[in-house]
């Protein structure tokens, strides 16, 4: 009786692995997550929603372990852990090694991003995927589900990723009040335009066009005293930044008013760029404005507090059809839930 009591108990202790190996997970992420946006864990913030996400799926799964613990199920937590671990834990260091160290050369791209930056993203995305579908499983393991127990899983799992993403878009759309930034008829000292797609022969998008024309007005009224242009380029073509540049000259901008920055790849690369050159210390004097499209203001507001730093906004005038909208906003939602999750 006493050696049965013994190895119960010895089988108890042992559900501490996975939980320990799920709190080093999120550890993993949560340093990569700051790193891939140059920054150090002291710009953590417990309060940040994406931060909140990871450490209430953290904590779901170490209840849901604990509990089966406590009914002596612990067999069929380490089945299934050994699995959902051995393929998250793979995910994330290869989604973090990819990402941090480029070991795939720039001149690649998907979609207009540098391949490194998207194969990155579909390993974040398996790892988060499947700490979801684990946390599934062991729920339906609670409730002493067994039928089809693995398709379940990855059903739910779905489900609630898509949850998530409903909140982001609804989030990046219409969950932020941003009135008491907007530049209004006040004046700043940086106008940073935003990248985005340049087009045949070096012009810019109906998007770009909008930003451009958005800034050369502001400069003209005298609300902003000097443009940056943003936004690096694929493989044969003129930089984003280069095609503003150009078109703000057209526009009648003094060159010496436009400064460039034509490395960066993404919305995150140029907050980045922005906290780094106008606020190294997380304080300046200088007034800075983000200068896109009113449906991307928000998630730029969102990323912000990610880096601490406090930005004005103006929005172009630039109408949209409806179809393209609806597309835009949904891809402001997919941006934002992956700089959540991982900082990407």
């Amino acid at each position: 009786m006493r050696s049965s009591r013994k190895k119960s108990s010895g089988k108890q202790w042992k559900v501490l692995i996975p939980i320990g190996l799920v709190v080093i997970e999120l550890f993993i992420l949560t340093y990569l997550k700051y790193r891939n946006q140059g920054l150090s864990l002291d710009f953590y913030g417990i309060t940040y929603t994406g931060n909140i996400i990871n450490a209430v799926l953290t904590l779901v799964l170490i209840a849901e372990i604990t509990i089966l613990s406590i009914r002596k199920r612990s067999i069929e937590v380490f089945k299934g852990a050994y699995y959902f671990l051995s393929i998250s834990f793979l995910s994330l260091l290869a989604g973090g090694w990819i990402y941090n160290f480029h070991p795939i050369q720039y001149r690649y791209y998907i979609s207009g991003y540098p391949i490194n930056h998207s194969l990155a993203g579909i390993f974040f995305l398996i790892f988060q995927i499947t700490q979801i579908i684990w946390i599934s499983y062991l729920w339906l393991l609670l409730f002493k589900v067994k039928s089809l127990i693995l398709l379940r899983s990855f059903a739910n799992g779905i489900f609630v990723i898509s949850l998530l993403l409903i909140f982001a878009v609804s989030y990046s759309q219409f969950l932020q009040n941003l009135n008491k930034q907007l530049l209004g008829n006040k004046k700043s000292d940086i106008g940073v335009l935003f990248g985005a797609a340049v087009i045949s022969k070096d012009k810019p998008s109906v998007t770009l066009k909008g930003r451009i024309d958005k800034a050369a007005e502001l400069y003209k009224r005298g609300q902003i005293q000097q443009i940056l242009t943003t936004g690096g380029n694929a493989p044969g073509e003129l930089s984003e930044a280069d095609v503003a540049y150009k078109y703000l000259v057209l526009s009648g901008v003094p060159k010496d008013r436009i400064i460039k920055e034509n490395k960066t790849v993404s919305t995150a690369g140029q907050i980045a760029y922005i906290k780094q050159r106008y606020f190294p210390t997380g304080i300046s004097d200088i007034s800075v404005t983000v200068i896109t499209d009113k449906y991307h203001l928000n998630r730029i507001n969102e990323m912000s507090k990610f880096f601490k730093i406090k930005l004005k906004y103006a929005g172009t005038d630039t109408e949209f059809r409806t179809q393209n909208l609806i597309f835009y906003k949904v891809r402001e939602g997919v941006a934002l839930l992956l700089f959540w999750l991982f900082g990407i």
